[in-house]
């Protein structure tokens, strides 16, 4: 016979340990009272709406993005700006979705994704023998 009380708590850590178990044969990484740090989600918030932004820019006003990132004149075409403002648009729907979803490995294959959009961002103006003579 178990004390006053101790069957209410045999029974929620069985029902614990069965709903683990459950996660385990479903492939579920999720771990059971872990929190993402609060900074994370608003970094993750703050790149969607980056992201999305000069996304919109770059497929609405291709012109004006030229002009407000190489201070010249407008491009003599607007299609490669534009296929840059479809790249960003795809990046974008990835971090809103990142944004919702609790699952590590999602949430660390865009965190990857965005420290490769900013390496080439970053590295491509610095060594100019990289770009390509047109």
């Amino acid at each position: 016979m178990l004390p006053k009380g101790w069957g209410r708590v045999c029974s929620v850590t069985l029902c614990l340990l069965f709903e683990f178990q459950i996660s385990q044969v479903l492939g579920n990484e999720i771990k059971f009272a872990v929190r993402e740090p609060l900074g994370l989600r608003v970094w993750q918030l703050v790149s969607a709406v980056m992201f999305s932004g000069v996304a919109i820019m770059a497929l609405a006003f291709p012109d004006q993005l030229y002009d407000t990132v190489f201070n010249e004149e407008s491009a003599s075409s607007k299609t490669p700006i534009r296929l840059y403002g479809g790249a960003l648009l795809s990046i974008s729907l990835i971090m809103w979705n990142a944004l919702y979803t609790a699952e590590k490995v999602i949430i660390r294959w865009t965190l990857l994704t965005e420290a490769c959009y900013f390496a080439v961002q970053f590295l491509l103006p610095r060594f100019p023998w990289l770009r390509v003579a047109g």
